[in-house]
């Protein structure tokens, strides 16, 4: 059972990271400047509790790689 739960664990973060490198890839490798604006920060619909969002990770890739952040959510504050 908990081999199930690590392979969920792993394609979670998987996903993550492959969307941020979609970005990345989109934008010509080169983030630095560019700003990007992320729609919706919640880890679940109708909720304002960003704490486990999927979107708080990528955030943090884009960061790494001097993207400036507009984050537009009217139910989470960041």
């Amino acid at each position: 059972m908990a081999n199930y739960w690590n392979a969920v664990i792993e394609m979670n973060e998987y996903r993550k990271k492959n969307f941020f490198l979609r970005v990345f890839q989109s934008l010509n490798f080169n983030l630095k400047g560019k700003s990007v604006c992320i729609f919706g920060t919640a880890f679940k619909k109708d909720t304002n509790d960003p704490r486990e969002s999927p979107a708080v990770e990528i955030i943090h890739y884009l960061l790494e790689e001097g993207t400036v952040i507009q984050i537009y959510d009217p139910k989470t504050s960041l």
